[in-house]
């Protein structure tokens, strides 16, 4: 069993995307070899990475969408509210030059 606060610093490693993608690297070059810890430990990995990154470099290597590929709700809200402050501005803009 791994320690809770090995497992939060994986969930919250800078370099997260970076590990998760070589992970999912070394399981697609085993090619029909059924990928196991021993061999991700092997390749550099911690018990820690493995057990929070594999199932996203599952998904990478399956095409699925993961944390890697999706965008949060919250930013895709922030960005609407972005774009509709730069039209209000735009707006008044014009509307003052006029």
């Amino acid at each position: 069993m791994t320690a809770p606060s090995l497992l939060h610093a994986a969930r919250h490693a800078h370099d997260r995307r970076d590990r998760i993608i070589a992970m999912a690297r070394v399981m697609r070059d085993l090619e029909y070899a059924p990928c196991t810890d021993v061999h991700l430990r092997a390749a550099g990995f911690t018990d820690a990475e493995i057990e929070v990154y594999q199932p996203e470099a599952v998904g990478v290597i399956a095409g699925r969408p993961t944390s890697l590929r999706t965008i949060p709700a919250g930013r895709i809200a922030a960005n609407a509210m972005v774009r509709r402050a730069q039209s209000i501005r735009l707006r008044h803009r014009q509307g003052a030059a006029a």
